[in-house]
């Protein structure tokens, strides 16, 4: 018996720059899969950034990169209606007459 078919979460990570042996840390690793679990969404921030890690089973998500393309161009609609303007990938190039 699965222990939950979807885990969601958020981490709020460092605020300043670290480093690992002189280098800057951009990401803090993959989300981990609970045993029993078929899919871990989780949004950490890293400086001023937000990232987003897809952890998936085999087995309950076939395609993960797409899933997270559909969440990022979510989040993108979402700034767009709330700044109200459209979203970048809906607009087009100007046209000279």
């Amino acid at each position: 018996m699965p222990s939950a078919n979807l885990v969601i979460s958020n981490m709020k990570g460092p605020t300043g720059q670290l480093y690992l042996a002189g280098a800057p840390v951009a990401f803090h690793g993959p989300p981990i899969l609970p045993a029993g679990a078929g899919l871990n969404v989780t949004f950490a921030s890293v400086n001023k950034d937000i990232c987003l890690g897809i952890g998936a089973a085999p087995e309950a998500v076939h395609e993960p990169s797409r899933l997270a393309e559909l969440i990022e161009q979510a989040f993108h609609q979402l700034q767009a209606d709330a700044a109200g303007t459209a979203p970048r990938a809906a607009r087009r190039p100007h046209q000279p007459a």
